[in-house]
């Protein structure tokens, strides 16, 4: 998203949440900054999946900035960090017990990455597939996932709701527009170009463009998650490393 902004101080933290009610951020200086530390020594000593370690820095930025209660979605599968699935769940089950421990409301979902979710993977084609589902239209796997997403975070804020009491509220949100008015209104207090989310067609586009077609009929099966990223990778759709260039436009897939 053109201009938007992600490294944001304390006040602006606060700021940005009073007015839109939510807030996106990274890691920074004044949020958990020996997060940062951690993360290097996990980096160097091969500890990166380290379950314990992992716990540790997700936890510690939900304390940070103070929350109540916290909804953890979970990846196993060949396109996240932790692909078996038992090691998922003991992450899951360690987040939650040391949230809980800390006086965190924790529940957590484990979702499926064995293969790409949506239909989209790239920088601004994954933005205009969010607008999409926050527009009303049905993205298969996206839909599902943010719905009960968004129904375990409504009733961990309010534990009276029942699943379709929430699973309403939820629709209401999508039918009526509020949900996109939501997104629009955050991006915009941290400097996105909103007229570009009005008009996902001034999203960045890819300089070049190639149509790959099947040599024969059939039906696709099983696609790799963890090989569509690093192709999307190669040709410019993320980053090596946190402190690389940013190539937001360079590539679509």
């Amino acid at each position: 998203m053109p201009g938007l902004r992600l490294a944001l101080d304390a006040d602006e933290l606060r700021s940005v949440a009073a007015e839109a009610g939510m807030v996106i951020a990274g890691q920074s200086d004044d949020l958990a900054p020996g997060d940062a530390v951690t993360y290097s020594l996990r980096d160097v000593t091969a500890t990166v999946e380290s379950i314990p370690l992992i716990a540790a820095s997700i936890i510690s930025k939900k304390l940070a900035v103070g929350a109540d209660c916290v909804v953890l979605d979970v990846k196993y599968g060949d396109g996240a960090l932790i692909a078996d699935y038992d090691a998922a769940a003991e992450l899951a089950r360690t987040m939650v017990g040391l949230g809980g421990r800390l006086g965190l409301r924790c529940e957590a979902m484990l979702t499926d990455m064995t293969q790409p979710m949506g239909r989209a993977v790239g920088n601004a084609l994954e933005i205009k597939e969010a607008l999409a589902v926050l527009g009303g239209q049905h993205v298969r796997g996206v839909s599902e996932t943010c719905a009960l997403l968004s129904r375990v975070m409504l009733q961990s804020a309010l534990p009276e709701l029942s699943d379709e009491a929430a699973d309403e509220r939820v629709a209401e949100a999508i039918s009526s527009g509020a949900a996109l008015e939501q997104f629009l209104r955050w991006a915009e207090l941290q400097g996105a170009d909103r007229a570009s989310l009005e008009d996902p067609e001034l999203l960045p586009a890819a300089r070049d463009v190639t149509e790959v077609r099947a040599d024969r009929d059939g039906w696709i099966h099983e696609v790799s998650a963890r090989r569509i990223g690093g192709a999307g990778l190669r040709v410019g759709a993320g980053r090596i490393s946190a402190d690389a260039p940013s190539t937001m436009g360079r590539a679509s897939s």
